[in-house]
């Protein structure tokens, strides 16, 4: 389990020499349309763009964890 951000950065830094591992998640066929779509507006495999994804959402969930719960913004219906 990736704990920092350093951790998903070293995972991403060692994309190259085979350790990287493979996982496999479900997806309203739209969602799959739309990754393809984009992965090949990028020129990318839909692979590298749902980590690269994935890795951005890591990122900003490390910083939520670092942000004390009363500076964080929320949302109010309505809103």
């Amino acid at each position: 389990m990736l704990e920092t951000i350093e951790d998903v950065q070293n995972s991403a830094d060692n994309m190259g020499d085979g350790r990287t591992e493979k996982i496999t998640f479900t997806c309203t066929p739209d969602t799959k349309e739309y990754l393809i779509a984009w992965a090949e507006e990028e020129d990318r495999k839909v692979s590298n763009l749902v980590d690269r994804i994935i890795n951005q959402a890591i990122q900003e969930h490390q910083r939520q964890k670092e942000t004390p719960p009363s500076t964080r913004t929320r949302k109010v219906k309505g809103e």
